[in-house]
Parts: structure tokens; C-alpha cells; sequence
């Protein structure tokens, strides 16, 4: 600490003092820096009544608050004016923007963008569930839910008490079971069954939620959540949260979540995913997770025969036929791929795809000529050596890869 950010604090504590918090915060240094000269140039004044928005109101009890460690980590980055500019701006760049956020004409654009979506009936939602290949356990999960949900209502109708059933899913299992597939159908299913209003899919990863500065990381989350409220927060690979080291601030956005979790609980599902058993130690970490994660579903790898449906559909969707000879090469492609590039499941079929289609461009060029049956179906040359496919595993197919 310098000469600068000692005297910060003595003034962001005294400003807490006046304002009967408990507890100095960043906002309290902010106000702090406002009322300093050298700061005051670098302020446009047309954005103080914003400012003080953030700031609040005053309080009138004098106490004898605490740092928090939000306050501290700011105070340590104010060791001039100069810096302390840049802390300062950092923080309020996000604080603003979330506030703007909450301007009334925001919510109509938010809204009509929303709206604009076709909406699934529920019996298209769970017909687009039945339509996956594979899942059998998965779907059988999921209509076990609607099912409750139902029964809950029904109860509610005849004025019965009801069991609470909350909207928070973990999805365990490798890269590439369709656990995003089957989040987005689930927000569909929920809309549908009048659980969420919106029933849209905000898909995020640790990069949006934690942010790299004091104070930030909560205003990140809570503008995360803002975004996803009437839908479903789908965060992937979510135990990543809590893998950072030294001042990170995962720890900060993991009890902001909760918060945010239990404030919106009747308009906001969350669904966090990854691999089974880091998904299993993230939740086991948090007192609030546990509480709030009650239900896991978990995607096991699919076994040959889906994985070929999956590339026949693929196939099918942009035109091109699989006769026998090419779905016998591909069965024998598959067994004798090794675990290490099939654990991608669908990423795996879809980089088998492209390289397919890839040799299939090579060999209807290579005369010169190119008539319709050579790009109406492929051939059983088109299927790799599992040696070529090999070759990148560490380029999608492997564990650093989540689908």
C-alpha cells in the first residue's frame, strides 16, 4: 500500500461510517475518489448523477465497518491517482452498462427480441427430445420431470398442496452427449409447461461470468442472469469457475450465482454441465450448490450404432446418401477408433464428417470431372484409416474439447 491508497481507505471508511454500512465496499472508495481533485478532472460531469446511482443513498449511524476483500483487492490497485483512475474506470464501465440495462426501453427491445423467437408448443419440445438419437435414460429423466410438473399442477388446480420440484439441473457426462441439445429443448419444455415465461437459452462459460478485476465479477454474474431471467442459464463446464488460483475471483461469482439463484427462483433455471465427476466435486464445494442441485442427469457416451445414426443424419441433412458399403467402413472405423478421440461422441462424428466430405471434394475432382451420382452419396474410400483421425485428438477430440 502507498501513501495514496492509505489515505483512500481512511476516507472510504469514514464515508462508511456516515453511511451506516457495516462494511466498506467499492463503492465506497469510488465516492472516496470522487471527492479528490486529481480525480475529479478525469470525470465527465455529465455522468455523476449516473455515479451517484451507484454510489446510493447516505445513511445516518455511525459504526465501525470492515473491508471487504472486493475493497481491499480495489484499494491495492490505487497507489496513485493514475491508477486509481484506471480502477475507477474499469469498475464503473460495468456498472453503468448493467444499470443502462435496466432502462425500461432496454427491456422492449429485450423483449421484442425475445418474442420475435418461434415458440415449441410443449408437444414439439418433446417430440424434438423423442427425435435424439440415443438418450434413452436421458429422455426417460426428462418425461419423469414433466410428469411431476404436471401432477403439481394439476394438485394446484384442485387447490392440493404441492411438491416443490426445482428448476436446476446438472448434466454430467463426456463432450458431445447433446447435453446443450437437450438444455435448449428444456427451456422449450418449461415454457411450455408454464414454469418460465420466455423459456429462451443463455449459454455462457467461466470467461463471462468471472471477470479479471475487484468488483466486477458480481456485476458480470448479476448482468449473466439479467439476461437469462423467464429462460434457462446454461453454464458449461461450470467447475471451471473454481479452478483459478491466487486472486481469482470464481469463489466471488460461484456465491453471486447462488444469490442471484435464490432471488429469481420463480423465473430463472439454471443447468450447469461437464464432466461427471469435477461436476460432482463443484457441487459437493458449496453448501448453496448443493441445495439448490439436487437433480443430476447424466449423458453416457453413445455406443457405435447411434454414432452412425448421428452421421447418417448429418449425411442426410446436407444431401448426401450412406449406402451399405460406406456404413459397414464406417462401423469398422468407429470400433477400432481409440478412446482418446472417441470420447468427443458428437464432435467426434462431426470431424469424421468433414474429413469424409473433405476426401469425397478430392476424389470427384480428381479427373476433372464431376457428375451428379459423385455428389449425391459417399464412397467406402472416403472413410479414413483410423491412424489419420488420430491425428487430432488434441484438435477436438479429446477431453479439452467440451461439446
Amino acid at each position: 500500500m502507498t501513501r495514496f491508497s492509505d489515505s483512500l481507505r481512511d476516507d472510504s471508511v469514514a464515508i462508511a461510517k456516515r453511511n451506516s454500512d457495516e462494511q466498506v465496499e467499492c463503492r465506497h472508495i469510488v465516492a472516496a475518489l470522487l471527492g479528490r481533485s486529481e480525480i475529479q478532472n478525469f470525470v465527465d460531469s455529465e455522468s455523476l448523477p449516473e455515479i451517484s446511482a451507484v454510489l446510493g443513498s447516505p445513511g445516518s449511524a455511525v459504526i465501525s465497518p470492515t473491508i471487504s476483500d472486493e475493497a481491499t483487492e480495489f484499494l491495492f490497485r490505487c497507489t496513485s491517482a493514475e491508477t486509481a483512475t484506471e480502477a475507477l474506470a474499469d469498475f464503473l464501465e460495468i456498472e453503468l452498462a448493467i444499470r443502462a440495462q435496466s432502462n425500461p426501453d432496454s427491456d422492449l427491445e429485450r423483449e421484442d427480441s425475445l418474442d420475435s423467437k418461434p415458440e415449441r408448443t410443449l408437444d414439439q419440445a418433446l417430440e424434438d427430445l423423442d427425435n435424439l438419437t440415443g438418450l434413452a435414460s436421458v429422455k426417460q429423466t426428462v418425461a419423469s420431470l414433466v410428469e411431476i410438473h404436471r401432477l403439481n399442477d394439476e394438485r394446484s388446480k384442485r387447490n392440493l398442496p404441492v411438491v416443490p420440484i426445482g428448476l436446476h439441473l446438472a448434466f454430467t457426462g463426456n463432450p458431445g452427449t447433446g447435453k446443450t441439445t437437450v438444455a435448449r429443448i428444456l427451456a422449450d419444455i418449461y415454457r411450455g409447461l408454464g414454469l418460465l415465461p420466455r423459456g429462451h437459452l443463455v449459454e455462457v462459460q467461466r470467461a463471462d461470468l468471472v471477470a479479471g478485476y475487484v468488483g466486477q465479477t458480481a456485476i458480470q454474474v448479476q448482468g449473466v442472469v439479467r439476461n437469462a431471467l423467464g429462460g434457462v442459464l446454461f453454464i458449461d463446464e461450470a467447475y471451471a469457475l473454481t479452478s483459478g488460483h491466487g486472486n481469482d475471483f470464481g469463489s466471488e461469482a460461484v456465491a453471486t450465482l447462488v444469490k442471484e439463484m435464490e432471488d429469481h427462483r420463480e423465473e430463472l433455471a439454471v443447468i450447469v454441465a461437464g464432466y461427471t465427476d469435477e461436476m460432482s466435486n463443484f457441487i459437493a464445494m458449496n453448501s448453496g450448490l448443493r441445495s439448490r442441485f439436487q437433480r443430476f442427469i447424466e449423458f453416457p457416451d453413445y455406443p457405435d450404432e447411434d454414432l452412425i445414426e448421428i452421421f447418417k443424419g448429418l449425411a442426410d441433412h446436407h444431401g448426401i446418401g450412406v449406402p451399405v458399403v460406406v456404413e459397414d467402413a464406417l462401423r469398422s472405423f468407429i470400433s477400432n477408433s481409440p478412446a482418446n478421440i472417441r470420447i468427443g461422441n458428437g464432435r467426434f462424428v462431426r470431424n469424421l464428417f468433414e474429413e469424409m466430405y473433405a476426401r469425397m471434394a478430392v476424389r470427384v475432382g480428381a479427373d476433372g470431372i464431376i457428375t451428379d451420382d459423385e455428389l449425391e452419396e459417399f464412397h467406402a474410400d472416403d472413410v479414413p484409416v483410423v491412424e489419420v483421425m488420430t491425428q487430432y485428438a488434441g484438435f477436438g477430440f479429446g477431453r479439452s474439447a467440451q461439446v
